[in-house]
Formats: C-alpha cells, sequence, structure tokens
C-alpha cells in the first residue's frame, strides 16, 4: 500500500475508532520506520501527533510533534511536504 493511502486509511479510521487509527499509525511506524525515507517517517509521527490528540493524550501528542521539530532541526529538514503537514 503506497504511503498516501496508508494515511488515508488513518484519517478514515480516524473518525469512526481514532483507536483503531492509533493502532494503525504505530504498527506503520514500527515495521516501516526504517524502510522509508525520513520525511515520509517524520509525516507518519505528525499523523501519530495527531491522533494521540484525538485519543486524548495531550501529553504523548505534544511530545510527538516537538520530537518531529527536533528531527527537523537536526536533519536541516526542508521538505515542504513535510512542513505543510505540520
Amino acid at each position: 500500500m503506497t504511503f498516501e493511502r496508508k494515511v488515508s486509511e488513518i484519517f478514515e479510521f480516524l473518525e469512526i475508532d481514532p483507536k483503531k487509527s492509533l493502532r494503525i499509525v504505530q504498527k506503520e511506524i514500527e515495521t516501516k520506520g526504517k524502510k522509508i525515507l525520513i520525511t515520509e517517517l517524520l509525516n507518519l509521527r505528525i499523523v501519530r501527533g495527531i491522533v494521540l490528540e484525538r485519543n486524548l493524550k495531550f501529553q504523548e501528542a505534544k511530545e510527538e510533534i516537538m520530537g518531529v521539530f527536533d528531527e527537523i532541526k537536526k536533519n536541516e529538514i526542508t521538505d515542504q511536504y513535510v512542513l505543510d503537514t505540520l
């Protein structure tokens, strides 16, 4: 499944079942985290932050997004897609 389709699936479940959406995004990060581009991983982490917030896990969501900011700064990411997603 392509990256865009997987993210679409996550957002579809976010409206119906936020907990399932969280399981999907966490599984995606765990299984493909080392195989995909850093920009795609950062986008998945941003989506994970959104899903965590929807699941009322505000502190975890904040930590996830702050971690993404740290990675962007550390790796000097200028990918417009990542920045737009934030």
